[in-house]
């Protein structure tokens, strides 16, 4: 589904583009653009139609769209992504619960940063896992934490054992790289303000620490390729559970220039 997003979103960006200087540019003349029949564009410009992975490539080739954005969007459709068949009764030491990519409109759901810590400490040994004790280890109310765990079970990120207890369905889970999704900005605008409500506790329970270096802007991708390797090695080590581990840590690093691109002639 997400692709489907991706082309209409593209679609819509172009006719806005074109008719910031043309404002007589209609939705008839970009589907003569991409050679669709107007009726065709018109519904997908509302969502109502999808398209094919063939009829995608077609349509960003006409519109000469950057080879980076035409891959990004091309990468998106399902063939690429295969889940292996999810087991009633979870076993994260099992080969087969490999971890799964969240559609946008999944994502969205369970975008708020309780639904992660709950599926982490949904791990530990030895914690009491009822809503009520979960809210008061993570100070939210027990409605909240209900809310969150009907959502995860919705998306079969957990499901009930045989004694009734919430268990976890898959090893990892991931989001489009990236991509800019309204609902993806909100979880990181949602982890930054934790992250400012955090920093008053003692520095033996926190880290915050930061690096301002220079770069060439084309060396972005390799340290983007960094940091995802780190991120790699953080979850392998968070997927080990240690003998009485007993708290849910979150870990977020951010990447973000301090000065304005001299490509489109700002100055600081």
């Amino acid at each position: 589904m997400e692709e489907q997003i991706l082309i209409q979103k593209i679609l819509q960006r172009k006719l806005v583009e074109v008719q910031a200087v043309n404002p007589k540019f209609s939705v008839r003349a970009l589907a003569k653009k991409i050679q669709m029949q107007p009726s065709a564009a018109n519904e997908i410009l509302k969502g109502k139609r999808r398209v094919s992975k063939k009829n995608a490539q077609k349509i960003m080739d006409l519109l000469k769209l950057d080879p980076s954005e035409r891959n990004l969007v091309l990468s998106t459709f399902p063939k690429v992504l295969i889940r292996k068949k999810r087991v009633q009764s979870p076993n994260l030491s099992n080969p087969d619960l490999i971890g799964i990519k969240l559609k946008s409109q999944e994502f969205e759901l369970i975008s708020d940063w309780i639904h992660f810590a709950l599926l982490s400490i949904l791990k530990l040994k030895d914690v009491d896992k009822d809503p009520k004790a979960l809210g008061q280890r993570f100070g939210m109310a027990t409605e909240k934490i209900s809310v969150a765990l009907a959502n995860l079970e919705s998306l079969r990120l957990i499901v009930k054992d045989e004694e009734g207890f919430f268990q976890r369905t898959q090893s990892g889970i991931n989001t489009s790289d990236d991509v800019m999704d309204l609902s993806i900005q909100k979880a990181h605008l949602n982890t930054l303000e934790l992250a400012r409500k955090k920093i008053s506790l003692p520095i033996k329970d926190r880290d915050y620490s930061s690096y301002i270096f220079n770069i060439n802007k084309k060396a972005l991708p390799k340290l983007k390729e960094h940091i995802r390797r780190f991120q790699d090695e953080m979850e392998a080590i968070g997927e080990d559970v240690p003998e009485g581990a007993n708290e849910v840590y979150q870990l977020s690093t951010y990447l973000f220039p301090l000065t304005n691109s001299e490509e489109e002639g700002e100055v600081l």
